[in-house]
């Protein structure tokens, strides 16, 4: 009884992190809406799933915080950050010495092949998984209020998307280049909401700048 059993688990185990995954792309397409009503909807077939795969946490993560759940995104995320980071990697771009955070808002347009829609959780490099993994457990902790692990975990994504983009983290799928661009973006974007709450409006404004020169080429 307990062999057929195994096996029936194992089915089901797959088929919710099947399902939740196909939710979690959904989310950055623009059936977002829907998608976030049914994942609400889906969160119990969360326990059927023993542990969360890399691929299914940077599905979900970005919407822990949507559905009620920004503390549980937040320790999740915390579990996943790499353990090699700088220790200082959300002070060096807190504290501008970026030099690529000015003006004026500038960007080469992507060509029409970059913008096609990329596979963002299939063929996709590790480092940039966890990339995203970093930046949705950023949006739980600035959910939580949790400012300064907000800064740790948006830096972090940042910090892997750049280390991509210069070699390193394997290489990924024709899409590669777009999903870099994209997770750039948002860590960018979610180091500037942290700004702001900690009134460095100056230095809110530029990192919303390069998010936005970040977004320019992704229409």
């Amino acid at each position: 009884m307990m062999m057929s059993e195994e096996p029936a688990a194992t089915d089901a185990a797959s088929d919710a992190a099947r399902r939740l995954t196909a939710l979690g792309e959904r989310l950055w397409t623009q059936d977002e809406a829907t998608a976030l009503k049914e994942l609400r909807d889906s969160l119990p077939l969360l326990r059927t799933v023993a542990a969360l795969s890399l691929p299914l946490s940077a599905a979900l993560l970005p919407a822990f915080w949507m559905t009620g759940h920004a503390e549980e995104g937040y320790e999740l995320a915390k579990e996943l950050c790499p353990p090699d980071l700088p220790e200082d990697v959300a002070s060096r771009v807190m504290d501008g010495e970026d030099p690529e955070l000015c003006f004026p808002l500038e960007s080469e347009p992507a060509s029409a092949a970059a913008l096609a829609a990329p596979a963002f959780l299939r063929d996709v490099p590790r480092a940039l998984l966890l990339a995203c993994c970093m930046d949705g457990g950023g949006q739980c902790a600035y959910a939580c209020t949790r400012y300064d692990e907000a800064a740790r975990l948006h830096a972090s994504a940042l910090h892997l998307v750049v280390a991509f983009e210069h070699g390193e983290g394997g290489e990924g799928g024709e899409g590669g280049a777009l999903d870099a661009a994209l997770l750039r973006s948002r860590a960018l974007d979610g180091l500037g909401r942290v700004a702001r709450e900690s009134g460095r409006y100056e230095r809110s404004l530029a990192l919303h700048a390069a998010a936005a020169r970040a977004a320019v080429g992704l229409e």
